[in-house]
């Protein structure tokens, strides 16, 4: 597409990257009902899923593994989105598809956003916990 827009002297916008700001508290909240310990613990997994795949996906990057790196980015994906991170699924979603294409630099370009939006999901959670505690009651 961007072959053929160049061609009419056109030029297509680059596609926004998936980011981290899109959190959506509530998806965290009601996986947890009225359970304070459950949600700690589910918050804890959570993160701790994440931090694991980005150490596994800098290892299939490094071994030039596409397979590899599609898989934890699904992985990534699957755990986002039933977190409510949504930002962070769409990012996982972009990276499960360097796996069809074998695009490992994109997927290391990919990768390398990773930490800052595991912060970011880590600051959020924590300015919205009150709220999802307010959710519980």
């Amino acid at each position: 597409l961007r072959l053929y827009a160049r061609s009419l002297g056109a030029e297509l916008a680059p596609a926004v990257p998936p980011g981290p700001d899109d959190f959506d508290p509530s998806v965290l909240a009601s996986l947890c009902a009225a359970n304070p310990e459950r949600l700690e613990r589910y918050i804890d997994a959570f993160i701790d899923s994440l931090r694991q795949a980005i150490v596994e996906i800098k290892v299939a990057i490094e071994q030039e593994d596409s397979a590899g790196v599609g898989m934890l980015g699904h992985r990534i994906k699957s755990t986002a989105s039933a977190a409510g991170a949504t930002g962070l699924a769409d990012l996982g979603r972009a990276l499960e598809a360097t796996r069809a294409e074998g695009n490992l630099r994109q997927a290391r370009d990919l990768a390398a956003r990773l930490p800052a939006c595991l912060e970011a999901i880590q600051r959020q959670i924590e300015a919205h916990k009150p709220a999802m505690q307010a959710t519980r009651e």
